[in-house]
């Protein structure tokens, strides 16, 4: 089990340049697509606002993002089973 888990997103950079993140848990505030408010940046895993933490699900929308970004498919990861939809 794995537990305190915290983004940390602070050293990024992400306010210079306007990503959108929660103010509470400091994570990224994305779309379906793991796409934020700015083009060309994304986000998976635990640093994704309203998300779940787990690894394996981090992983296949990994692989997944990296499919629709340099491999042409359209394929999301499906967060209520964890596969992909």
């Amino acid at each position: 089990m794995a537990i305190g888990r915290e983004a940390r997103t602070d050293d990024l950079g992400l306010e210079a340049i306007g990503v959108e993140r929660s103010a509470k848990s400091k994570k990224m505030i994305v779309s379906s697509s793991e796409q934020s408010n700015i083009p060309h940046i994304y986000a998976i895993g635990d640093v994704i606002e309203g998300k779940p933490e787990l690894t394996p699900v981090a992983i296949q929308a990994g692989r997944l993002l990296s499919k629709r970004l340099f491999g042409r498919q359209k394929t999301l990861v499906c967060l209520k089973n964890h596969q992909p939809l």
